[in-house]
């Protein structure tokens, strides 16, 4: 399996520069806006490939969400840090921008925003390749939404079975719930 998703994840990688959707977190930030609590996000800092989450991100410290995004270490593993502002940010080990490594650790998120290449209609997943996320999601029990570009949502997504499916995808027409 890990060969055919290589091939799939190198065609992801070489598609061309996918128009920004910028309904995908104005989804999510009214989706946020219906809770009667300020829920603790997780959410990854988007690099250009991928559905921008930094509206998602500045919404939430505005308005006073506790928010943590990804620490992430040479081991394979992620940490969810907390932030209080985007300018805590720098590059991190993969040049996406990452909090301090000394920010305190953010225990049961209650929402995580993941990114991926593309999902499929079962919330399984693209990524990159390393699993930080399947790594991540195995040991946490928050609601896990994937961010994805309307055009990634595949019928199917060659799996391992360490792969480990999001609750909800979210696409520019809505949010849908994994058909698992």
């Amino acid at each position: 399996m890990d060969k055919e998703k290589d091939v799939l994840r190198r065609q992801l990688l070489m598609r061309p520069q996918t128009t920004p959707e910028p309904e995908i977190s104005r989804y999510m930030i009214r989706h946020l806006e219906c809770y009667g609590k300020k829920m603790k996000i997780f959410c990854y800092c988007s690099t250009p490939a991928e559905p921008d989450t930094w509206e998602i991100i500045n919404f939430c410290l505005a308005n006073g969400f506790p928010l943590s995004v990804p620490f992430c270490k040479n081991d394979s593993s992620m940490k969810a840090r907390c932030i209080q502002s985007r300018e805590e940010l720098t590059p991190g080990l993969f040049g996406i921008l990452e909090p301090p490594k000394n920010a305190p650790i953010m225990r049961n998120p209650e929402i995580i925003i993941v990114p991926g290449l593309a999902f499929d209609r079962q919330g399984y997943r693209i990524g990159k390749g390393r699993g930080y996320y399947d790594r991540y999601l195995r040991y946490t029990w928050g609601v896990s939404i994937g961010l994805c570009f309307h055009d990634f949502l595949l019928p199917s997504i060659p799996r391992d079975g360490w792969d480990v499916p999001v609750d909800f995808v979210v696409t520019r027409n809505g949010l849908f719930e994994s058909e698992r």
